[in-house]
């Protein structure tokens, strides 16, 4: 959890009063405000309209540029910046994320190779795929050509890009969020990712380390474990529930929800019959729930990309990974671990999910 505490002055002076009664009605603000133009004249002081244009005027002379954030591959910028083919071509750029889709059109595919998210910049947006996704894109374009180059936009430059780029550094880097957030910070100075992607990070990455904690600690004292304390041994889980959707002609995983052994057991997890989903224990044994099988071949092409790049961020060294399809008997099997599952044939709120991936599906 992040936290943040801000220095709170609690010293008053009890014998100090302040008459705030100030009948609003009366008070001439224009009169005010004239005079006070008329101060800020005479001293030299610029008025507030003088500051806003200069700080709009520094925005706009920081945001239509490249930064090179991490050894000269790797490069983020906004999305004027690279509608000029030429300030592409400037850093030699191979590779273009783009991690606003919905807003930013790609205009050189015949040109570089893209990657595409459509995220939105809000408190709803879920990154958990793109997080996994652009971490495994960016390793291999990297180890593939030295050469190679990754030029990371979104609308602005400011949230979505960064966020992926503060995934990367603190994997491929090994070092915690806010030393990567500095690195970029320092590259960009309008680095300011929004506090619901940042969360999700975090979240990863403590689920990352409580799989790596729990699961080797069983693996060391298992034994030892169960014979010494049979009746209060508890195995940690990790358990977690992914729908497969499609957003704009890409086929992508959802984050549902997750279960731990600190889970309220009254949780209750919803599944529309009309989806497909991805159920993985501490991330190492995965499974394909299949509701639906038509279009299977599409289905079980995204479970495995899915089981490769979540191997690559929780088990990168992980040599026995299990997975398996279940097509019969879903919700007994998951009743097997999650107490309270329920099923139902359609959940409204998922038309529109379901509408645009049978779109995918279809195409």
């Amino acid at each position: 959890m992040l936290s943040l505490e801000l220095p709170i002055n609690s010293e008053k002076k009890e014998n100090e009063k302040t008459n705030l009664n100030i009948n609003l009605k009366k008070l001439n603000m224009k009169r005010l405000r004239n005079a006070r133009n008329k101060k800020g004249l005479l001293s030299g002081r610029s008025t507030g309209s003088t500051n806003s244009k200069r700080k709009d005027g520094k925005i706009k002379s920081v945001v239509n540029k490249c930064n090179e954030v991490y050894k000269n591959k790797i490069y983020v910028s906004d999305y004027i910046y690279v509608l000029d083919n030429l300030n592409i071509e400037k850093n030699k750029i191979t590779h273009i994320i783009n991690a606003a889709g919905y807003e930013c059109k790609n205009i050189f595919e015949d040109i570089y190779q893209y990657k595409t998210y459509y995220l939105n910049d809000d408190i709803y947006d879920d990154i958990y795929f793109v997080l996994l996704d652009s971490f495994y894109f960016i390793k291999t374009i990297l180890k593939q050509n030295d050469d190679n180059k990754i030029l990371i936009h979104c609308n602005k430059g400011i949230s979505r890009s960064i966020i992926i780029i503060i995934f990367f550094l603190m994997n491929e880097l090994n070092i915690d969020y806010f030393n990567a957030f500095k690195m970029v910070k320092k590259k960009r100075k309008l680095a300011n990712p929004n506090m619901n992607l940042i969360t999700q990070l975090l979240n990863m990455f403590n689920q990352k380390k409580e799989i790596i904690t729990f699961v080797q600690y069983q693996i060391n004292k298992l034994d030892k474990d169960k014979e010494e304390n049979k009746e209060n041994y508890e195995i940690y889980y990790n358990f977690n529930i992914f729908r497969i959707d499609a957003i704009n002609g890409h086929i992508t995983s959802t984050y549902i929800k997750r279960i731990t052994n600190k889970t309220n057991t009254n949780t209750i997890i919803i599944l529309d019959k009309r989806f497909n989903y991805i159920f993985t224990i501490n991330f190492k044994e995965y499974f394909l729930l299949l509701f639906q099988e038509a279009f299977e071949e599409k289905y079980i092409s995204l479970y495995n990309h899915f089981v490769f790049i979540s191997n690559n961020f929780f088990n990168p060294i992980c040599e026995n990974t299990n997975k398996s399809i279940i097509r019969k008997n879903i919700l007994e099997f998951l009743q097997n671990y999650i107490i309270n599952v329920k099923v139902f044939d359609t959940v409204s709120e998922l038309d529109q999910h379901y509408l645009s991936l049978q779109n995918f599906l279809k195409t």
